[in-house]
């Protein structure tokens, strides 16, 4: 049951990252609180199918209030949200970063992902068009991958070793996947002349 859910999860996750990728500055503040639902329902459903293992209706119910209370403040408090959103985006993306080091010292293993956490974050906050663009591309593109892989290991496809330990064929073949969209979708979302400014 737990691994239904996380699957279903995991497919909407693909799905609005597509839209995220291909049309994220158009859609961003509602895209922003689908995020945050999604965040906050997927952390809320890990908690409480635990606690209500045996009740499981009441741990969807609590889940999918959290998923509303996410939306709404993700909605409401836009430039915080924002920053999250880029911060979760950047801190994603440390550890194809600290793959490339060899022998990466102890200070590595918090700095890089806290660094590439407020750099994404600080980025995102300049709501430039431009820049929001290349975020929401790149953050679409990031979390397609990210969730196609869970989902191909939750089936059984690809060994569950490649998200403890991938290397670096496996990292470069994840990184050309991710090039291959953002770069997809950032030149649609350029092209797209309803996203230009007035």
């Amino acid at each position: 049951m737990d691994s239904t859910f996380s699957n279903i999860g995991l497919l909407i996750i693909l799905l609005s990252s597509l839209v995220y990728c291909f049309f994220g500055y158009k859609f961003f503040k509602f895209l922003l609180a689908l995020a945050g639902s999604i965040i906050f329902g997927s952390v809320s459903w890990n908690i409480s199918s635990q606690y209500f293992s045996d009740q499981i209706y009441l741990a969807i119910g609590i889940s999918l209030i959290a998923a509303f209370i996410g939306g709404w403040i993700f909605h409401k408090l836009f430039k915080v949200a924002a920053f999250l959103y880029g911060a979760a985006a950047g801190f994603s993306i440390s550890p194809l970063i600290i793959a490339y080091i060899s022998e990466p010292p102890d200070w590595c293993k918090w700095g890089i992902p806290i660094a590439c956490g407020l750099i994404g974050g600080f980025i995102l906050l300049l709501s430039h068009r431009l820049v929001l663009i290349t975020m929401t591309a790149a953050s679409g593109a990031l979390y397609f991958n990210l969730s196609g892989l869970l989902l191909l290991v939750s089936w059984g496809a690809i060994n569950q070793d490649i998200l403890e330990k991938p290397d670096k064929v496996q990292t470069g073949l994840f990184l050309l996947c991710f090039a291959i969209l953002f770069i997809s979708g950032w030149i649609y979302q350029l092209k797209d002349k309803e996203t230009e400014d007035s």
